[in-house]
């Protein structure tokens, strides 16, 4: 087995298990079955992608042992590529003074995905006004003094 794009791969034909007839088994479909799960996923042993399965048959009791070959292929999808949904968090309004040492830390909450072992990267934009002519970064709100 081999992934079509000819990348590296950790799955190899001991991942498949087999039940049937064809595999000394009575009483199922000959079948072939891989099963993944999400751990498989996080430890990046099977990494997504397009995979070209080859299973080969010779009969061994016939005159000529004839073989023949079979292939199919079957897709790992990425399942944060993208992630089914982001839930956006609710951020609250924060007031600072600038000179105020004692002020708190910025709250940032997380934002959650699904599937939730999905990783989010962050990015922030500040917005760069030094060349906005009569702007400033601070602003006075007139509620806001007491005399």
């Amino acid at each position: 087995m081999e992934r079509q794009d000819n990348a590296l791969s950790n799955i190899d034909c001991s991942d498949l298990t087999a039940a049937g007839e064809l595999f000394g088994e009575t009483g199922t479909d000959n079948t072939l079955t891989y099963k993944f799960n999400t751990d498989d996923y996080l430890s990046g042993g099977y990494a997504p992608g397009t995979y070209v399965v080859t299973i080969g048959g010779t009969g061994d009791n016939s005159a000529s042992s004839q073989s023949q070959e079979a292939t199919f292929t079957f897709t790992l999808v990425d399942p944060c590529d993208p992630p089914a949904s982001i839930q956006v968090v609710s951020l609250p309004d924060q007031v600072y003074t600038i000179t105020d040492d004692s002020a708190p830390v910025l709250i940032r909450q997380d934002f959650t995905s699904s599937p939730a072992y999905c990783p989010l990267v962050y990015t922030y934009t500040i917005n760069d006004i030094t060349n906005l002519v009569g702007k400033s970064a601070i602003t006075l709100d007139e509620g806001a003094f007491v005399f």
